[in-house]
């Protein structure tokens, strides 16, 4: 009789292994998610990297343009230079 008034108590003791032994890996299925935010916060937005080359490129554009068009010219140099310069800060900061 004994033998069978102790078996309640140890599949009891299973379950309740079992039921915390799952909880344990909750912990390791929420890690997982984390470190995709980690890439993620790497860099949120790789479209101000594209913006930022697309930016460099007009710069470099101007820069060999052979006339100044009444000053329009070093005027959208000058506003895209500074345009490079937010989006690297832009970039500084989306991390």
């Amino acid at each position: 009789m004994k033998l069978l008034t102790r078996i309640p108590v140890v599949l009891g003791s299973v379950g309740a292994a079992l039921a915390l032994g799952g909880a344990s890996f909750a912990p390791v299925v929420a890690k997982a998610p984390a470190a995709t935010l980690r890439t993620e916060c790497r860099e949120r937005d790789p479209n101000l990297r594209a913006a930022l080359r697309h930016l460099q490129a007009a710069v470099a554009a101007l820069q060999r343009a052979d006339r100044d068009s009444a000053g329009h010219r070093a005027k959208a140099l000058d506003h895209a230079r500074a345009a490079v310069t937010e989006c690297r800060l832009a970039i500084q900061n989306d991390h």
